[in-house]
């Protein structure tokens, strides 16, 4: 890792539909980074911005 990079910590999201688990999300997040090239941030903003 990077000198430069911060750490993502991951917390349970409550929404509507109930709790996004943070085991759920990390998943989602190589999911994104694997199958579209993006960095952990940029897939961390994507995931944040679809619950907020």
């Amino acid at each position: 890792m990077k000198k430069n990079q911060k750490k993502i910590i991951l917390k349970d999201i409550r929404h509507s539909k109930g709790i996004y688990l943070k085991e759920q999300q990390a998943l989602d997040i190589a999911t994104l980074m694997i199958g579209r090239g993006m960095t952990q941030v940029e897939a961390y903003a994507l995931i944040k911005a679809k619950y907020n």
